[in-house]
């Protein structure tokens, strides 16, 4: 896991003691998985750095219509929270820098949206 010091010893412990009072739910067939699995993701990248993965502070990672937002579909493929899905950085106004994917992972995704030319995956 990747914790921020001198808070990462006490948030492991304050996960772990959740996570071991509440067990059953965490177990039981019809639990929460998705849920848990976006906690993860979440603990596993850093609340931090999720932040300064993304282009805007208000970016979240679940959007207005309930969807997981790109930078949540990013970091689950690729590590990092950037907010788009093309390749590398891209200055889209006078230093105005939009984050893309570093590097191609070995798992990726579709969007019906490049089909449109509304969207280019990299």
């Amino acid at each position: 896991m990747v914790f921020d010091e001198p808070a990462g010893p006490a948030l492991f412990s304050s996960v772990h003691e959740a996570i071991s009072q509440n067990i059953g739910t965490f177990t039981k067939e019809r639990g929460p998985g998705v849920v848990l699995l976006v906690y993860s993701v979440m603990l596993t990248r850093g609340i931090q750095n999720i932040e300064s993965d993304k282009d805007m502070a208000e970016n979240t990672l679940i959007n207005e219509h309930g969807y997981a937002s790109q930078e949540l579909l990013n970091c689950m493929l690729t590590g990092l929270a950037v907010s788009n899905p093309h390749d590398g950085d891209i200055d889209v106004d006078e230093g105005f820098m939009v984050k893309g994917i570093k590097k191609q992972g070995e798992v990726g995704y579709l969007t019906f949206f490049e089909h449109f030319d509304q969207l280019k995956v990299g």
